[in-house]
């Protein structure tokens, strides 16, 4: 089974050095990725706050691994009314690949950006259009207290908190750098996505003992 992955999950596992481990942990064959994602993901990297600014090596690597990311072309689209529909509600990318989810029914969306799961969440007419993808969704946050839960915290801290800076999320959560606790990024994780987590449904993940 294969993963979509939006721009802003690519961009931010690839900071944290956790690409592999969510493909491992959510049992992928790979990732597929937006046509334009390097593009974006290149002008992200080099911004003055982002993570790896002053770093060539950093920059240098995730370019490497988001471009390794087989991405889709978006010129074949077999139902025109469908994405024409999602394109009213999301945003291009989060349409695109929410119709690509839709059409093939099997694969898993990993999305870092909660206000598209809000969003999804109060559109019942297209609820009912991803009936068939149960458990298929999960959020960034979501994703991370999986990958701490199974890789253990440390092992994560030690990947996001130097890398921290590229998401808000996850600044505020390890605010403490290295020196996080457990308790307390865990505890910030889940009041940040629990929104977006329950808004999805029986969308999301099916592993989420953290929002029940």
């Amino acid at each position: 089974m294969f993963g979509l992955i939006d721009t802003d999950a690519a961009y931010k596992l690839s900071c944290c050095r956790l690409l592999d481990e969510a493909s491992t942990y959510l049992k992928l064959s790979g990732f597929r990725a937006l046509e334009a994602m390097p593009h974006v993901v290149e002008k992200q990297i080099f911004g003055d706050k982002q993570y790896g600014y002053n770093k060539p090596s950093v920059r240098s690597r995730i370019t490497k691994e988001v471009k390794a990311i087989p991405r889709m072309k978006e010129a074949h689209v077999e139902d025109v009314f469908l994405l024409s529909t999602l394109q009213d509600a999301f945003d291009h990318g989060e349409a695109f690949l929410l119709y690509r989810a839709i059409k093939d029914g099997q694969m898993l969306l990993v999305s870092g950006d909660k206000r598209f799961c809000k969003a999804l969440g109060k559109k019942p007419e297209i609820l009912k259009a991803c009936s068939h993808l149960e458990g298929k969704m999960i959020c960034l946050e979501h994703l991370i207290l999986c990958l701490i839960e199974s890789y253990q915290f440390r092992y994560v801290c030690d990947r996001v908190a130097p890398a921290r800076h590229c998401d808000t999320t996850l600044r505020l959560s390890f605010n403490q750098g290295e020196e996080s606790r457990e308790a307390s990024v865990v505890e910030a994780l889940v009041s940040f996505s629990k929104d977006a987590v329950r808004s999805l449904g029986s969308l999301a993940y099916s592993y989420k003992p953290w929002y029940e």
